[in-house]
């Protein structure tokens, strides 16, 4: 069985949500398609962008073409998150990498253009609850915790948008 808090690591400065998308991939799904081909697909289906990234509503759509139901959720709050982790789902949420950033440049995402018209320009995968904190696989910087406090600052930036993907369909 995967470990949920294995980390998925990006391979490139716009590939976030692709690399989030391949951890749940594998947690929910048991595959693991390899980092280059999910962006091949993402980028031939247009969910994808070179220098851009994924725009926020066509996250997900990796887990759907592989076969996982997918749900977006905007507005989203801890008790919806806490829900769907309880249901062994997978969870994606948008956030603002540099409010979980531990120094100032932490995070290198200069060479992605961010998502046009809000705040949030990264996506991570929330793999559970450590008291009050949240454990995250961060694409660019590993799994860890994050103060709730500053988990929800940061996802507030997307406003409070979650990806739940469930097993695959029969």
């Amino acid at each position: 069985m995967p470990d949920d808090n294995e980390w998925h690591p990006q391979h490139h400065s716009d590939t976030c949500a692709i690399a989030a998308q391949e951890g749940v991939l594998e947690d929910v799904g048991g595959v693991r398609p390899p980092e280059e081909e999910m962006i091949g697909v993402a980028e031939r289906e247009g969910w994808y962008t070179p220098g851009g990234g994924t725009p926020m509503l066509d996250v997900g759509r990796l887990l759907a073409y592989y076969g996982l139901e997918v749900a977006q959720h905007v507005h989203a709050d801890l008790g919806s998150l806490h829900d769907a982790l309880g249901r062994g789902e997978g969870v994606i949420v948008g956030v603002r990498a540099e409010t979980l950033a531990d120094e100032p440049g932490d995070l290198d995402l200069a060479a992605c253009s961010g998502i046009p018209g809000q705040t949030a320009d990264h996506a991570v995968r929330v793999v559970g609850f450590e008291g009050r904190d949240v454990v995250l696989d961060d694409p660019a910087r590993g799994v860890g915790t994050v103060p709730v406090e500053v988990f929800l600052e940061s996802w507030r930036g997307s406003g409070n948008f979650m990806v739940t993907a469930a097993g695959g369909r029969s």
